[in-house]
């Protein structure tokens, strides 16, 4: 009963050394040189959690082929390692060659959010919604939290009750319904 509330303290006092450490694994080497074919098989066989080993790659992918597909490989790989804030001009970089992914756009407005970039993240999500096609309802109510939370981190109480009762009255998410529910009680 002491412990496990000393280590959850522990844990978030010491948020920033998990999250945005900057090291030189996770730095672009600048080596341009094309993959081989064995390396291409390689990376491809590399799995999801293995994020760190396939950066590398990535950066060479995107250098010697710069497409949405190999910056948005790049941002993922940098945000699966918790390297949010290197991974943003990635992102950014993906939805300046691909405008219409607007997943990519939702993963950016999350991103922003992680490091309290609440502005950023609000104005991502609100032009996001001006454009989202009616059938994204599970990105609609994940942008609706976004905003939900954005309000609340930046102590705008009304604002976030207001995006809450939108999921309420808009999602069809139950899990979703109940969590609002609970949140805002």
């Amino acid at each position: 009963e002491n412990i496990v509330p000393n280590i959850l303290e522990f844990i978030n006092s010491h948020k920033e050394d998990r999250i945005n450490t900057l090291t030189r694994e996770f730095l672009d080497s600048g080596d341009k040189t094309p993959l081989t074919k064995q390396e291409e098989e390689y990376a491809k066989e590399l799995t999801d959690d293995q994020n760190l080993e396939y950066l590398p790659f990535a950066y060479r992918m995107y250098a010697n082929d710069p497409t949405a597909d190999n910056a948005y490989a790049v941002a993922m790989s940098l945000n699966n390692c918790y390297q949010y804030s290197m991974s943003i001009p990635w992102f950014e970089k993906t939805v300046e060659l691909d405008p219409e992914d607007i997943d990519t756009r939702g993963k950016l407005a999350y991103i922003y959010q992680q490091v309290e970039m609440y502005d950023k993240s609000t104005e991502t999500v609100k032009d996001l919604l001006g454009i989202l096609p009616e059938e994204e309802a599970d990105l609609r109510d994940e942008l609706y939290s976004i905003l939900a939370d954005n309000y609340y981190f930046e102590d705008k109480i009304e604002d976030a009750i207001s995006w809450q009762e939108r999921i309420l009255q808009e999602s069809k998410n139950k899990e979703l319904i109940s969590y609002t529910t609970a949140m805002m009680v």
